[in-house]
């Protein structure tokens, strides 16, 4: 049979990772090459018959974009799948309307099929942007993790820039290790502020070897997401930062609106430096987009070592490189500090660019006026270090998060900028992470599976829950008895035999408080309503955990849902459909599922139905919940 010949357009990172979960020893597919962009120097080479498989002999080749054509053409390619990050969403389509012009197909991966699934619990943090502020708010996420007492290991997006070989695996716990693996300018920004506050940092290539090693010596992975792009392992708590220097780019962005859609904590940050009016602008997108996340305000408290150093001097700025080149910016974290501590002149680089920074400041004029830390490879290095000495300068100011003075030698002082995460109000961030690690078993139990149990909501110091779920398997059973689940609803009548019988050897604890096959299609009535909230209130006030689930955990349960975020979080009917779909499959099917939502929320407001009567709450008596227990 004729193998389906496919070609991965990336940039030396989410492509590999594609390849190696959906395309690596599947016999029906052959991977005829990858191509390459964004990144300098990355095409040319070969992806490994080692990490390719047993199917590539003589391993892959890694071609320029810019040949896409010519090897679609000359392949007779089928598919053609991109997987690279930040770019804009018209980008995309015209990638893709010129592969289908071709005569091959266009497709992006899924993200939940190439979500790896671990036996840790995952905190992932990603973004809407490049520049955003991901690297800062890990910093702060492993801080809250370590005062909890936890061993950290966090895992970064992919840079292999090198010997693909080498950098299967790779582990850094040392400046050492980094010297040892020979790491970029663009690696040590990432691992370095990791590293020197005592975290492990792993990354590389093959990122399901990569999970396993980390699982050995961690209690907690985290995820430190590159660019805009979607996590490689299924996180517990999804956070994505949202940048109000730059607003609705969280909805035009690939693939950062999806980080932004699946997100369970949206970190507004940088507001103290962004217009204020662009801070709502960013605010209402969240709530209205993603109404089930929590929404945290942050600062980016900027820093300067000495700052007496720039006080009235010429200032060079350098900054982050993939901020200012695909992430579009114009200024960063060194630009605000070289103005707040009274630089009299921010220099031009662009007259004293050397080699490859000419180029850089071509294909991206936006970088003008700030020089971006380019640093991919040994002779960018070089660039950067003679176009920093030729500068008519008197100081650096770094806001880049490395010490360039360890990879480069200046005629010139540097002024050190850093920059960390700060809450408007204190205390969310820690909260969401805390309600994720009450177990740690519980998190990678229940991200295996995509219906399993998921929070509705929670109160830390009571020590309520409810969760929502699909059928239960029994190692989530267990996962749920050990995380203290007490009573439990069940929607579509088989509680006894499953649930009952658990409790009878492994969780006396659990009761079964509703055991009734509901027909997804019958309204619910008064009479349960008013039983499900005694029910709530009855849990709250005793600071209880319970749940309720149905056969998928998408229908049944997500009505449900959707009346208790209503009834007792106040969000609209709107968002609560929103929810109710983003959380569900196949809900195309079940659209009066929108009018019952819609007749739910006149009952909650005490109004007449306003809605066709077929899909208005019941008022005839309907099953109430048992006042002990459904188990036999």
């Amino acid at each position: 049979m004729a193998r389906t010949r496919v070609v991965i357009m990336g940039a030396a990172g989410r492509d590999f990772h594609n390849f190696n979960c959906l395309f690596r020893d599947q016999e029906t597919y052959e991977v005829v090459a990858f191509t390459a962009t964004q990144i300098p120097d990355i095409e040319g080479r070969v992806y490994p018959p080692e990490l390719a498989g047993s199917l590539y002999p003589k391993g892959i080749d890694i071609r320029s974009e810019d040949d896409l054509e010519e090897i679609v053409r000359e392949h007779e390619v089928d598919q053609v799948w991109f997987s690279y990050s930040d770019v804009p969403h018209t980008y995309v389509m015209d990638k893709g309307s010129r592969v289908i012009s071709w005569g091959a197909h266009f497709g992006i991966c899924s993200v939940l099929r190439t979500m790896l699934p671990s036996s840790r619990p995952v905190i992932a943090v990603t973004a809407v942007r490049t520049g955003a502020g991901k690297s800062q708010t890990t910093r702060y996420v492993s801080r809250i993790l370590r005062e909890l007492g936890k061993r950290v290991v966090a895992v970064r997006h992919p840079m292999p820039y090198g010997d693909l070989s080498a950098q299967a695996c790779q582990r850094f716990a040392t400046h050492q290790d980094l010297d040892h693996h020979g790491c970029t300018i663009e690696e040590r920004e990432e691992y370095e502020p990791l590293i020197d506050s005592g975290f492990v940092v792993y990354a590389g290539i093959d990122y399901e070897r990569i999970l396993r090693q980390a699982e050995k010596e961690a209690e907690v992975i985290l995820w430190d997401g590159g660019n805009n792009d979607t996590p490689f392992f299924r996180p517990d708590l999804h956070l994505a930062l949202v940048d109000p220097h730059r607003p609705g780019h969280e909805l035009t962005y690939y693939p950062g609106e999806t980080n932004f859609l699946m997100a369970d904590l949206l970190i507004v940050n940088k507001i103290q430096t962004a217009d204020p009016r662009n801070v709502k602008a960013v605010l209402d997108s969240c709530r209205k987009h993603n109404p089930g996340a929590r929404v945290v305000q942050c600062r980016s408290a900027i820093r300067v070592d000495e700052p007496q150093l720039i006080r009235g001097k010429r200032a060079l700025v350098v900054e982050d490189g993939p901020t200012l080149t695909h992430g579009g910016m114009s200024y960063g974290a060194g630009w605000f500090a070289a103005q707040e501590a009274g630089a009299a002149e921010i220099v031009d680089p662009t007259p004293y660019a050397v080699g490859s920074l000419k180029e850089t400041f071509a294909a991206y004029p936006n970088a003008r006026n700030i020089l971006p830390a380019m640093g991919y490879g040994d002779q960018q290095i070089k660039d950067l270090e003679a176009t920093i000495n030729a500068a008519e300068a008197d100081v650096v100011v770094e806001g880049t998060p490395i010490d360039l003075r360890r990879v480069l030698h200046t005629d010139k002082p540097i002024a050190n900028v850093s920059y960390e995460l700060e809450e408007l109000e204190p205390g969310k961030i820690a909260a969401a992470v805390r309600e994720v690690l009450v177990i740690p078993a519980l998190g990678g139990l229940l991200a295996a599976c995509a219906a399993g149990p998921r929070p509705i909501d929670s109160d830390v110091e009571s020590g309520f829950a409810i969760y929502r779920s699909g059928r239960l398997s029994t190692a989530q059973l267990e996962a749920l008895c050990l995380e203290g689940v007490e009573e439990l609803m069940v929607l579509d009548g088989t509680g006894a035999e499953r649930e009952c019988r658990f409790r009878k050897t492994r969780c006396p604890q659990l009761r079964v408080r509703y055991d009734v096959e509901q027909d997804v299609s019958v309204p619910l009535s008064e009479s349960f309503l008013e039983a499900f909230d005694a029910w709530i209130e009855e849990a709250r006030a005793g600071g209880r955990k319970i749940a309720f689930r149905c056969r998928h955990g998408w229908h049944r349960a997500g009505r449900l849902a959707a009346y208790y975020q209503m009834k007792h979080q106040g969000l609209t009917p709107e968002e609560a459909r929103e929810v109710m779909y983003r959380e569900g499959r196949f809900m195309w099917k079940f659209r009066f599922l929108e009018d019952q939502v819609a007749a739910l929320h006149d009952h909650i407001g005490g109004r007449a139905c306003t809605v066709g009567d077929e899909h208005c709450v019941r008022r005839a008596p309907g099953a109430t919940l048992l006042s002990a227990d459904a188990c036999p």
